[in-house]
């Protein structure tokens, strides 16, 4: 602005020998301004609308990652086992456990945890510190004492039959089990 305004009193003098008209700095000066605040507004959303739609690209990437599988090391072979073979993971004595649907038991070098950022959310859910069951295991839900749930579980010889979860996720897993 500044240097709009000393070029145009700067062109004045020089062109008509005076200073620039008052009206100058009242009304045009004001309408300046306001161009210059509508084009960094415009500017400023395009900048934003371009960073959303890398934030969705990226997701959908991730997306297409989550959607292929979870890798586990299995003697010297490294093992692609699609989450739709995975009934879930346990901890058991130290240990975490991948179990598939043909019983077959993989250890991952990961802890619950880490495993559970990984997963697409929409398949898996931590139950407690000790499972994440994938949603084609759990049958149903049953109340029990203080807000707690049981969540009922297909029968599998590795898992239990049925699976307590505490009143603070009981909330968080009505609504994933509910939505399809």
């Amino acid at each position: 602005m500044l240097i709009i305004i000393l070029l145009t009193e700067l062109a004045s003098w020089v062109l008509r020998g005076r200073p620039a008209l008052a009206n100058f700095y009242f009304f045009d000066i004001f309408i300046i301004v306001i161009w210059f605040f509508v084009i960094n507004g415009v500017y400023i959303g395009m900048h934003y609308y371009s960073e959303w739609r890398e934030s969705e690209r990226q997701r959908q990437e991730e997306k297409k990652i989550r959607t292929g599988g979870f890798t586990v090391k299995h003697g010297n072979q490294n093992l692609l086992v699609p989450f739709a073979d995975i009934l879930g993971f346990y901890a058991e004595e130290g240990y975490t456990i991948l179990l598939t649907k043909e019983h077959k038991k993989y250890f991952p070098d990961r802890s619950l945890d880490k495993i559970e950022t990984i997963l697409p959310e929409e398949l898996f859910f931590r139950l407690n510190r000790q499972y994440i069951l994938h949603r084609d295991v759990v049958n149903g839900f049953k109340r029990t004492v203080n807000g707690k749930i049981d969540v009922l579980v297909n029968a599998s010889e590795n898992l239990p039959s049925s699976i307590a979860v505490s009143r603070t996720k009981a909330v968080s897993f009505k609504n994933w089990f509910e939505i399809d």
